[in-house]
């Protein structure tokens, strides 16, 4: 019995390992070639919001549109939506889209996400409001007419 359980824990400890070297190979992959992510079509303001949220958190812009969901990217994630949604027009629908292609119901997660982070976490909406700031300054040079 004892040599059955230990040959089963060998198993899935191999297997484990294959998981991980695969997923390690994968964002490799990934990220060699991030611009693949990135939709040719995105709208400039949500570009710069993605541009200038990602930076802040150290991560790619890729990342934020990708399907990962550990904190450090789901949460800048959550602000950028969060902030595309307070300062451009755009729909709920649009912004999910934009995002990765998720949908309206995950946008409006991301908003309560960021309202929730704003009144538990005492140092958050400062950080917040200095975004805030950067993306209205992008979004204001990307309207400013080309000088001659």
């Amino acid at each position: 019995m004892n040599a059955v359980i230990k040959q089963t824990g060998d198993r899935l400890q191999r297997a484990q390992e294959s998981y991980r070297v695969a997923r390690a190979e994968l964002w490799a992959a990934l990220a060699a070639d991030s611009s693949a992510l990135i939709p040719a079509d995105l709208p400039p303001e949500i570009a710069a919001i993605i541009h200038i949220v990602a930076a802040d958190a150290g991560l790619t812009e890729a990342s934020l549109l990708g399907q990962a969901r550990p904190n450090h990217i789901a949460q800048p994630r959550q602000v950028a939506m969060m902030l595309t949604r307070a300062l451009t027009k755009h729909s709920l629908e649009t912004i999910g889209v934009a995002f990765g292609g998720r949908d309206h119901g995950t946008v409006i997660h991301a908003l309560k996400a960021v309202q929730s982070r704003r009144e538990q976490e005492p140092r958050f909406p400062a950080r917040l409001e200095s975004l805030r700031r950067s993306c209205l300054k992008a979004i204001a040079n990307l309207k400013a007419p080309a000088a001659a």
